[in-house]
């Protein structure tokens, strides 16, 4: 109860967190002077358990508490700029972010309630809603999109979908069946 640990300046918020590979990502929300991902793993300091944190990387903070998820073992959020992953560099294993949304972010960028988005993960598939019933749906169950002169095997996205009129709010994936609440209480 006494053992807390500081994640970068105080006046950039946590927003979230993912799991990569063994170890815990937090990502907080975008800052002009702090990283926007951190790395905790665990390892032992005199016979004790520690839990060293390292700053990862800057550039992309996360716009939604609610939209982190994974699709299969990428790990992904939301940013005011489409949604991103943590990816490693191969020969490196340096952690680096990579845009996933490609073919959504001419739409899905110009959303004006982002911070209020709320993401799950479903069948192979990452599902983001929006407060105007758009739901952006990226599928990893498909083929993905390579990007053209992509070193590290991270420059991918997803094939992608957007409906129309679905009021999700919240979600529950339940095993093949997926629900979802509306703001007036409804499932």
């Amino acid at each position: 109860d006494t053992g807390y640990t500081r994640v970068g300046t105080a006046g950039t918020e946590i927003m979230g967190y993912l799991q990569v590979g063994t170890a815990q990502a937090v990502v907080k929300a975008e800052g002009s002077q702090d990283a926007s991902l951190y790395l905790r793993t665990v390892g032992t300091l005199n016979d004790l358990t520690a839990f060293p944190i390292k700053q990862g990387v800057s550039g992309q903070g996360a716009i939604s508490k609610r939209a982190f998820s994974n699709i299969l073992d990428d790990p992904l959020y939301l940013t005011r700029n489409g949604v991103f992953a943590i990816s490693s560099n191969i020969v490196t294993e340096q952690r680096t972010l990579a845009n996933r949304s490609r073919f959504l972010d001419p739409k899905l960028t110009r959303e004006a309630n982002l911070k209020d988005a709320v993401a799950c993960s479903w069948n192979g598939m990452y599902l983001l809603s929006m407060t105007d019933g758009t739901v952006y749906i990226m599928d990893g169950k498909q083929e993905k999109s390579y990007q053209e002169n992509s070193l590290t095997g991270a420059g991918y996205n997803y094939e992608a979908y957007h409906w129309n009129n679905m009021p999700a709010t919240c979600w529950l994936p339940d095993g093949a069946e997926l629900y979802f609440g509306t703001a007036d209480g409804r499932i």
